[in-house]
């Protein structure tokens, strides 16, 4: 399988992941479990080459794709919850941050610009399934998606 071959296939089963229809799909997984977050952080940033702060687990889950390319970027971006009233799915829908650079001093930015938006919205009782997405490519960038979500709101194995 050709390297745009293993991307096409990626992107076609983030899609169904998207769209709730990967039950039955045999997708490989791996769960990071463990009751040091330090570890578990030094993990997906070891994964996705990111310098990613604690706090991004605090408010809600982040989807990192990466995929190999020619052109280098970073792209983040809110994907609101279903169920969130519309006024807060705007709001959300108006976060876009570009990079033109993996730089980690420009992807700390990128994600407490993030953190700033989504708290924008106030502290809500109520769990949403938001998810802050960020496409990462490169040329010498391993085709991965990666999931990393919140502690406390997801099961997690101590």
């Amino acid at each position: 399988m050709s390297k745009l071959q293993r991307a096409e296939a990626l992107d076609s089963i983030d899609a169904l992941r998207q769209a709730s229809f990967s039950a039955g799909i045999d997708v490989p997984q791996i769960v990071i479990c463990g009751s040091n977050p330090i570890d578990k952080d030094s993990l997906v940033g070891a994964l996705t080459q990111l310098s990613i702060p604690l706090r991004i687990r605090e408010h809600y889950p982040t989807e990192f794709v990466m995929r190999n390319d020619l052109d280098s970027h970073i792209h983040a971006f809110f994907r609101p919850d279903s169920s969130r009233a519309l006024a807060d799915v705007l709001h959300l829908q108006q976060f876009r941050y570009f990079l033109r650079s993996t730089d980690k001093s420009e992807t700390t930015r990128m994600f407490d610009a993030a953190s700033r938006h989504y708290d924008q919205l106030g502290s809500n009782s109520s769990y949403y399934h938001d998810m802050l997405r960020i496409e990462v490519t490169g040329p010498a960038q391993l085709p991965l998606t990666l999931i990393v979500s919140h502690p406390r709101r997801y099961t997690v194995c101590t």
